[in-house]
């Protein structure tokens, strides 16, 4: 399959996708350090043929974070010169 166009099939795909997932995490196929193996290409061919469908017949609508912190974590993380975990690490102790 190269391009999919059809809601059903684009469903279908995601169906697929979530058990590819499942059958390659339980057999740990995604912790390959080579990372080239069967399951990691299908899961790229898939996970392309999904963003295709979806940047060209779905239409996302930007979600506004319930609170503040994320956006704050994001720039001070910006300022700083920090990783966005390290930010929130400080922000909300374990």
């Amino acid at each position: 399959m190269k391009q999919i166009i059809a809601r059903s099939e684009y469903d279908t795909l995601r169906v697929h996708i979530e058990l590819l997932i499942k059958e390659a995490t339980e057999g740990g196929y995604f912790s390959d350090p080579e990372g080239d193996n069967e399951y990691i290409q299908e899961f790229g061919r898939l996970a392309r043929l999904s963003a295709m469908y979806e940047d060209e017949f779905m239409d996302f609508e930007f979600i506004m974070p319930k609170t503040k912190s994320v956006p704050n974590v994001q720039r001070g993380a910006v300022r700083f010169k920090s990783k966005q975990k390290e930010i929130a690490e400080e922000l909300i102790p374990a």
